[in-house]
């Protein structure tokens, strides 16, 4: 005795007044945020090591020959670039406008390369507001928020 489910459909009259309204919200939001927040960018640096490091040769300073109008840089610990062992250190910095960048993709199913150009500014823009006005977590959205 098997009889064939069909699924009810019962269209709410209200859904597109809704979902009309809470976008008019959204667009809102944005216009307002868009204009005081700015995006984070990491900018890379090379970092000025504080350990033990065989290519230094005076471990009371940062080797490499780095100095300020001929004066070495003194080995300071609290320095924004300091960093435990040789290489590169990641600072935040509010995100130059536009930053545009040329990048080469391949379609999938031809083969195709074809360039297209990605403003970053917009793109993490977009991905921080869309992230802080999505339901999510309190924290999440904060977290999002704080770091446009």
């Amino acid at each position: 005795m098997s009889q064939n489910y069909q699924p009810v459909v019962v269209p709410n009259p209200e859904f597109p007044i809704v979902e009309a309204e809470r976008a008019q919200k959204k667009a809102q939001f944005e216009a307002i945020l868009r204009p005081i927040l700015s995006p984070i960018g990491h900018y890379q640096f090379r970092g000025l090591p504080t350990g033990d490091d065989p290519r230094r040769t005076d471990p009371t300073k940062f080797g490499y020959g780095w100095n300020i109008n001929g004066i070495d840089i003194p080995n300071d610990p609290a320095h924004r670039l300091a960093i435990p062992a040789w290489g590169f250190a990641f600072l935040e910095a509010p995100m130059r406008n536009p930053e545009n960048v040329t990048t080469k993709f391949r379609n999938t199913t031809t083969g195709e390369v074809y360039t297209k150009v990605i403003d970053h500014y917009e793109l993490i823009m977009s991905m921080g507001l869309r992230a802080a006005l999505e339901v999510s977590p309190f924290e999440s959205r904060m977290d999002a928020l704080l770091h446009l």
